[in-house]
C-alpha cells in the first residue's frame, strides 16, 4: 500500500482513561488522536468535520464524544466560530 494512505498517530494516554467504563471506543480513539495532535503546539485545532471524515462517524457522534471528554474533565475545549469551522 501507498504510505500516503496512512495516518501516523503516536499518543500516550493514562491507563485510567483507557480503562474508564464511561468512555466508549470512539471516545478513547478520539482522545488518543487529540492527544497526538496536541504534541506539536500544546493544543489541537482540528475540527469536528476533520474527525468525522477520518473515523466515518457523524458530526453529532464527534461532538458527543468531545463533550463527554470535557464533562469528565479529561479535555478542555474552546470553540471559535470562524469561517473555517462555522457550519451555518
Amino acid at each position: 500500500m501507498d504510505s500516503k494512505n496512512y495516518v501516523m498517530i503516536y499518543s500516550i494516554v493514562p491507563r485510567e482513561y483507557m480503562n474508564n467504563s464511561k468512555l466508549n471506543s470512539t471516545d478513547k480513539l478520539l482522545l488518543c488522536h487529540i492527544t497526538a495532535l496536541c504534541k506539536k503546539n500544546g493544543y489541537c485545532i482540528a475540527t469536528n468535520r476533520y474527525f468525522m471524515s477520518i473515523y466515518g462517524v457523524s458530526k453529532t457522534s464527534i461532538s458527543k464524544s468531545i463533550n463527554k471528554l470535557v464533562k469528565l474533565n479529561i479535555l478542555n475545549s474552546k470553540i471559535e466560530m470562524t469561517d473555517m469551522n462555522n457550519t451555518r
